[in-house]
């Protein structure tokens, strides 16, 4: 391996369609029907891919803000609290 290549491996199930189909390009002998069927196939796996990005992408964000509104909720808690505190005297007969 040169500097920067790294070793990629290639799950040979994942390929075994697309090999087969570039294999026959390759021999003139894939049909205009194939060809269609590994297009559908593959707009369809990339409007998945897509589909599953946005999911992730709002999933994160409704997250991102559930988080934030809690961490202000307790900032707030914690101010009322610190603000509505009171040292009570020891002795209730002897308040003032």
């Amino acid at each position: 391996m040169g500097k920067g290549q790294s070793k990629t491996t290639v799950d040979p199930k994942q390929l075994s369609m697309f090999d087969t189909l570039l294999k026959e390009i390759k021999q003139n002998e894939a049909s205009s029907a194939s060809i269609s069927n590994m297009l559908k196939m593959l707009e369809t796996a990339k409007n998945d891919a897509i589909k599953r990005e946005e999911d992730e992408k709002r999933r994160k964000k409704e997250e991102e803000e559930k988080r934030k509104k809690a961490e202000k909720e307790e900032r707030e808690r914690r101010h009322v609290e610190k603000v509505t505190s009171m040292d009570l005297p020891l002795s209730w007969e002897n308040a003032f």
